[in-house]
């Protein structure tokens, strides 16, 4: 993403699908007066939850009802975790490389098809014959066992 310095804008976005998607990079300068709120800072602290449970034996309150899930897919080492991500997402990228690939192919050869389909029809004379001359479901299957 080139960014232009003077405006700010955005100047181009290479290889991202979306703006949304894009992202920015912000710079940060820490200076003067601390903005976050220091009185919670031991309701916050791990280690003082620890000891409250200890203490007391009641953990605080959950803000979301909690979930359980059968998780034993993700235990092992992290770098693992984040190769096999990467070789799914590969993996996915490829197919719709594939699926998009194979669609324009059968886009041309229906396009193909169709435009020498109709010009062979018209010029033989094939049509479907009504449905009035086609025989119906019984008398089809009667017809194709032979006399009785």
């Amino acid at each position: 993403m080139i960014i232009d310095r003077v405006t700010g804008e955005i100047v181009s976005l290479p290889d991202v699908r979306d703006a949304r998607c894009a992202r920015y990079r912000v710079t940060f300068d820490p200076s003067g007066e601390s903005m976050t709120q220091q009185n919670h800072c031991e309701a916050a602290d791990v280690n003082k939850i620890i000891q409250r449970y200890e203490r007391t034996g009641i953990l605080p309150p959950a803000r979301e009802k909690p979930v359980y899930a059968d998780v034993t897919g993700l235990q092992g080492d992290f770098a693992q975790r984040i190769d096999e991500s990467r070789s799914v997402i590969g993996k996915a990228k490829e197919f719709e490389r594939d699926w998009h690939a194979k669609k324009a192919k059968a886009s041309a050869a229906d396009q193909g098809s169709d435009d020498a389909g109709s010009v062979g029809k018209a010029a033989s004379g094939a049509e479907k014959a009504p449905k009035a001359a086609q025989p119906k479901g019984g008398e089809a299957a009667k017809a194709a066992s032979g006399p009785d």
